[in-house]
């Protein structure tokens, strides 16, 4: 599983698991459509944002 890390602020676990960061999130849910786990992110970088997808979706692809 994804291990959450020290610097998160708060997990939420609804509709899938959100990790807020200081100054982002990111959020693991089930497609309603396929059988795939979708990754989103936002933060005030937008690199930042795609490198938080890049690497929780290496992660999950294990």
């Amino acid at each position: 599983g994804i291990q959450i890390p020290e610097n998160a602020k708060k997990v939420i676990r609804v509709d899938g698991v959100r990790i807020n960061f200081e100054d982002s999130w990111v959020i693991f849910r089930p497609s309603g459509t396929e059988p795939v786990i979708r990754v989103f992110a936002e933060s005030t970088d937008e690199n930042k944002a795609k490198a938080l997808v890049e690497k929780y979706e290496k992660l999950l692809s294990g």
